[in-house]
């Protein structure tokens, strides 16, 4: 009798159920899609196809170098050759102009722009797209070579830099005057996934070469190195090119640290959306408490057919947990669903203690304020009510 009279009323307000189910459900697919979207950078940031490329250094000159660092004589004329056989070098040259990284919360117009040897990082598989303007260029550097017409140049930069920092999609071209006066259009053809080019464009060096011919040294150095100590490396680096004005950054480090601001933005998010989500458990009392007083007729029906109080109580208890809990397992089901993609990844960091937390916390509150309501509204006889009427 009791579940008969649980899905009698569910169906008597079921248009009311299917909001406050879906509220519910809206809420924690938010919370939970939003802590699930976090991402370690630093884990895998040893492979090619990672944000880092595989290298382990970034270096930033203030003066252009000129010499190949490629070759055994750029390597002795600065005084590192012990490590020739442990190093690759991509040397890319600068134009430089303003900050497009997530660093900088202002629009940009004219990011800096690297030009770099496509071959470099085809040889090696560096780097990784997410998104091409064709299929076929999903996996490689030459797109950076591909013929366009007069005064237009294919470049490549950071997707979350195309959408957020300029404000742009693939195929949309950002504007620039060349050292000639001709100006020049550097179209957008593929948008890497986040990587330590972040706040840049790059184009091929011969472009770059043909439209800035006064740029000759390199001031972007990308170094991978086989040798495990990596700190006496960056000593020698650092000794070096200590003329040239060189900022050594670890890879992985400055990769974190662009995407640091991300993780921060979504914790943020987690922990508001959190709280939310639990004060408003006390709306469902709220509900449950209204709802019975707009039934309390029916309710004084039922006891005079003999339904006794206690088990009025359960069945309006029993009919509020069943809308709560649907409405936690369609949301979690919906975000597990939305963010599948990044939990398979390796370098997910989904905060799942937490996570659980709050949705524990939630079910918690919201069944205890069910409890509570259903008691106090129900304390009263509803027959006296209906007799009084």
């Amino acid at each position: 009798m009791k579940l008969n009279l649980v899905f009698q009323n569910l169906k008597f307000d079921f248009k009311r159920n299917i909001v406050i189910t879906s509220i519910i459900s809206i809420g924690i697919f938010i919370v939970i899609s939003t802590g699930a979207n976090r991402v370690d950078f630093n884990r895998n940031a040893d492979k090619n196809s990672s944000g880092t490329g595989g290298y382990d250094f970034y270096i930033e000159t203030n003066i252009g170098l000129n010499a190949d660092l490629s070759t055994a004589g750029g390597l002795e004329n600065l005084g590192i050759s012990e490590y020739e056989k442990d190093l690759h070098f991509v040397q890319l040259l600068r134009y430089k102009s303003d900050d497009a990284s997530c660093l900088n919360l202002n629009r940009i117009i004219q990011p800096s722009i690297l030009g770099v040897k496509p071959d470099k990082l085809i040889e090696r598989n560096s780097f990784s797209f997410e998104k091409t303007r064709s299929a076929k260029d999903s996996s490689t550097w030459d797109m950076l070579r591909q013929p366009m017409s007069a005064n237009c140049i294919p470049a490549v930069g950071d997707q979350t830099v195309i959408t957020w920092g300029l404000g742009k999609s693939l195929g949309d071209s950002v504007v620039y005057t060349s050292e000639r006066g001709d100006t020049i259009y550097l179209v957008l053809v593929g948008g890497l996934k986040s990587s330590v080019f972040q706040g840049n464009l790059l184009i091929s060096e011969e472009n770059f070469v043909k439209h800035f011919p006064s740029i000759s040294g390199s001031n972007i150095i990308l170094v991978d190195s086989k040798s495990q100590q990596l700190n006496e490396l960056k000593v020698q680096l650092e000794g070096a090119l200590q003329t040239y004005g060189a900022n050594i950054e670890s890879a992985p480090e400055r990769l974190a640290t662009f995407n640091s601001v991300t993780n921060t933005y979504l914790d943020i998010f987690l922990a508001l959306g959190g709280i939310a989500l639990i004060l408003g458990t006390f709306g469902i009392a709220i509900i449950l408490i209204s709802s019975i007083q707009t039934r309390k007729n029916n309710y004084a029906m039922m006891q005079a057919f003999g339904i006794n109080q206690k088990s009025i109580l359960k069945a309006i208890s029993i009919e509020f947990l069943i809308v709560l809990f649907a409405g936690i397992i369609i949301g979690l089901l919906a975000a597990i669903a939305a963010s599948l993609q990044n939990l398979i990844t390796t370098n997910a960091d989904v905060p799942y203690l937490l996570l659980t937390a709050i949705v524990l916390i939630f079910a918690v509150s919201g069944f205890s304020w069910i409890i509570i309501g259903s008691k106090l509204s129900v304390k009263s006889k509803f027959i006296t009510n209906l007799r009084n009427e």
